[in-house]
């Protein structure tokens, strides 16, 4: 999500008391999608993964069974 979303999103989620590592902010640099328009993109962090990638790493770290 743009910058500007992401620092409204981090604050409600800590005034509901939910703190990292129970979300994970991504910031792609020089970009203006949203949401999966972002799916198939590399993430701009330094292992280079896709966000698809780093959704499924996430998902399978912190709710997988």
């Amino acid at each position: 999500m743009p910058y500007h979303q992401i620092v409204r999103m981090q604050e409600a989620l800590e005034a509901k008391g939910i703190f990292q590592p129970a979300f994970k902010l991504i910031t792609i640099p020089n970009s203006h999608a949203h949401s999966y328009e972002y799916w198939y993109d590399n993430d701009g962090q330094p292992d280079s993964q896709t966000i698809k990638e780093d959704v499924i790493d996430y998902l399978d770290t912190y709710l997988k069974p």
